[in-house]
């Protein structure tokens, strides 16, 4: 049996991986400083760090399933990379458009805005490979 390699998703994987540890840590290390051990205690920064990672843990691993499945099916490498970057920088722009701050930012909508678009265009690859 042949083994299934899938390089590019693996590499994206692993650096999405470690961002969701930093943002898991951040969570953690804010509520070790504001002496908050369940929910967001009130506090609007806790709120925001959680909804950060809430964020990232809603559409980041539907968004490696549909790369993942566009390089099994033969999208190309430049593609695929192309993909995985982009969720990369989108998922940093969220970070840092809400860092700080509960207002609509640049970095919100264009990291938000990058996030869909790869989810729609690795979406319609999956599809096209069907028709």
């Amino acid at each position: 049996m042949e083994t299934m390699m899938l390089p590019v998703t693996a590499l994206y994987g692993g650096v999405l991986g470690l961002f969701a540890l930093f943002l898991g840590i951040r969570i953690t290390v804010m509520r070790s400083k504001k002496k908050i051990v369940l929910n967001d205690g009130g506090d609007a920064e806790l709120t925001t760090a959680i909804r950060v990672f809430g964020n990232f843990a809603e559409y980041v691993p539907l968004a490696l399933i549909l790369l993942a499945l566009a390089e099994i099916n033969g999208a190309s490498s430049a593609m695929t990379h192309w993909l995985g970057g982009a969720l990369v920088v989108g998922r940093l722009l969220h970070l840092i458009g809400l860092d700080g701050t509960r207002m609509i930012t640049f970095g919100r909508v264009a990291g938000m805005t990058i996030t869909w678009g790869v989810i729609l265009i690795a979406s319609v690859l999956g599809l096209s490979r069907l028709i």
